[in-house]
């Protein structure tokens, strides 16, 4: 046994040790003292005896003055043991004298006189020593220390042995089975000993052991809950400790980033995820100071899907250890269909401003193209009416036709009606925005009118007087067994165009010259209807300008060179027309994909029929 600690045993041990000390100790001083007494009074009438006999046997012989009989009586009792010394004296005269006051440390002197018929004859002094009384005292002192020492001994092995029986033994059983259970072991009971009350203490441990149990089972089915609860929910949740290492994700996070919640853990969320780099001023500072904040609509790449995401930190104090959970919801639907919102306001606000201004241009612009269609008769050979009238000037429409010629008029009434002719096709489009088409709806294979569409690309004499079309390559990625669309074709395609003539001259602008040209074009199956990708490896547009994409007359092309109105009249046939959907996802820098999504079946091509 381990004396160096403090133990239940070692403390009732050394408690019965000291205590059978300090009996042994008091009982020991008691006998002592008895014994000393006893010893003492043992002593004193003794020596009265011893003296009173001197006194009686050595009368006669003095009286007679025998010296020869007082010597042998005195030698005689100066062998006793209590006797050391003696000295006779006749009438103040010594005539007997033996002791030795040096040798003897304790001892003590007794006087008698001797009388001989009323008269003192002489006088004897005994030295009676103390010595057998002092060795009996000692003696008793090593009986006591020796008596002490064995009983000690004997009540410590014998204490010992009974605790280790009825105390240690039980006790170490407690302490296995407390360590049984503190290891997890809630189902096996601690066996019951043979004393009562260490059996009460186990059978409040047994009553732990199951209120333990069953608080720890409502424990885990409580965090399965929890976790079932975070892992349901739709948004993004990552635990980070203070210093931005990761606790925990979610189903979701674990879907979005790839990586379990066990692989994650203990990493930077920078690297878990890599996209929330930008987001660490808010993180740092939404734990440092305690308080929920939000960035929405941050905009990140996901298999190449411009995504839109509100982060919300919310910090966390729980038993004084810090952290914070970052909640991320997808709310790219929502920014599109705010987008959308805005978009169609815009049209519907612009509509009715382009239906009044095209029939106000509409009118004189039909004037001056027909005056300029009109000057150009007047102005041309072979008309004998043009060759009178020059004749009644004075000259000829020969020579008229040299000074036309040189002078560029020819050239100037011709660039006149093709700026009035594009003023009209404005004027038509702007009066798109006004009505809805009322072509007929037909069922068309999306494929086809892409391919078709294409084919117009490329032998278009304007696209190639600013590009070639034909060199850039066309990636189809169309997808099997896609359901024909009920629309109408011709506006259809004028999108595909617009949208395809728009890339194109994106990518003529192209810094890195040795990169090839391409446009990616997707056409897969989405709910009840087709969803067409458009993408480009072009010059690509920042966020300003691809909210800004669809506005009407917003364009970022040189004055003559756009419009403004292509992509919007696009917008407008899609979601107005179609009861469809199109947005565009764009880096700038790293080109433009445009999304169209068309139902199969839509209410506008049943009030059409």
């Amino acid at each position: 046994m381990n004396f160096s600690k403090r133990t239940i045993t070692r403390d009732l041990l050394m408690s019965l040790i000291s205590v059978i000390i300090i009996i042994v100790l008091i009982s020991g001083t008691i006998y002592y003292i008895y014994s000393t007494s006893f010893n003492q009074d043992e002593l004193n009438g003794r020596t009265k005896k011893i003296s009173e006999q001197m006194v009686e046997v050595l009368v006669s012989p003095l009286w007679n003055m025998d010296i020869a009989t007082i010597e042998h009586i005195s030698e005689a009792y100066l062998s006793s043991e209590f006797v050391a010394g003696l000295v006779v004296k006749y009438r103040n005269n010594v005539i007997y004298r033996k002791k030795d006051d040096d040798g003897v440390l304790d001892s003590f002197v007794i006087k008698k006189k001797i009388i001989k018929a009323g008269e003192v004859i002489g006088e004897i002094e005994i030295l009676f020593s103390r010595e057998s009384i002092t060795k009996k005292q000692q003696a008793i002192v090593r009986e006591i220390l020796l008596f002490g020492i064995i009983i000690i001994i004997v009540v410590a092995f014998t204490t010992y042995f009974i605790m280790n029986v009825f105390l240690i033994t039980p006790l170490e059983t407690l302490i296995y089975g407390v360590r049984r259970i503190a290891g997890g072991d809630y189902k096996t009971p601690l066996a019951e000993v043979n004393q009562q009350d260490i059996n009460k203490i186990i059978t409040e441990i047994n009553s732990m052991a199951v209120s333990i149990s069953k608080r720890e089972e409502e424990m885990v089915q409580l965090k399965k809950l929890m976790k079932n609860v975070i892992d349901s929910m739709p948004s993004v949740l990552i635990g980070i400790d203070p210093d931005a290492i990761v606790t925990f994700l979610n189903h979701e996070a674990e879907k979005l980033t790839g990586i379990t919640s066990e692989a994650a853990v203990n990493k930077s969320i920078t690297a878990v995820f890599p996209e929330l780099t930008i987001e660490m001023d808010i993180i740092t500072r939404a734990i440092r100071e305690n308080i929920p904040l939000k960035d929405s609509n941050v905009s990140f790449y996901d298999d190449s899907d411009m995504k839109y995401s509100d982060i919300t930190v919310y910090p966390l104090v729980a038993n004084g250890i810090k952290g914070a959970v970052i909640r991320i919801d997808d709310v790219s639907d929502r920014v599109r269909m705010q987008e959308t919102m805005v978009q169609t306001e815009k049209m519907l606000s612009v509509g009715g401003l382009a239906a009044g201004m095209a029939h106000e241009i509409n009118n004189p612009l039909a004037g001056i193209l027909q005056n300029i269609q009109v000057m150009r008769n007047r102005i041309s050979g072979g008309l004998s009416k043009n060759e009178k009238i020059a004749e009644e000037c004075g000259t000829t429409m020969e020579v008229i036709s040299q000074y036309m010629e040189k002078r560029g008029i020819y050239k100037m009434v011709q660039m006149m009606m093709e700026a009035g002719q594009r003023a009209a096709v404005i004027v038509d489009n702007m009066l798109t925005f006004s009505r809805r088409s009322d072509s007929n709806f037909k069922f068309h294979d999306i494929a086809k009118l892409l391919d078709k569409t294409i084919d117009i690309a490329s032998s278009d004499y304007d696209l190639k007087k600013k590009y070639d079309f034909r060199i850039i390559k066309i990636i189809r990625e169309f997808e099997d067994d896609i359901l024909e669309v009920n629309c109408e074709g011709s506006e259809i395609q004028q999108v595909f165009l617009n949208i395809l003539k728009n890339g194109a001259q994106a990518m003529a602008f192209n810094k890195d010259k040795k990169r090839a040209n391409h446009f990616i074009i997707r056409t897969m199956k989405e709910n009840d209807g087709v969803r067409i990708e458009i993408e480009d490896n072009g010059s690509g547009m920042d966020e300003a300008t691809r909210k800004r994409i669809f506005e009407p007359f917003f364009t970022t092309k040189e004055v003559g060179v756009g419009t403004g109105l292509g992509l919007s009249v696009s917008y407008f046939i899609i979601t107005e027309n179609h009861g469809g959907s199109m947005f565009v996802e764009s880096t700038l820098g790293k080109g433009a994909k445009f999304v169209i999504i068309l139902p199969f079946q839509h209410t506008s091509a049943l009030s059409h029929k």
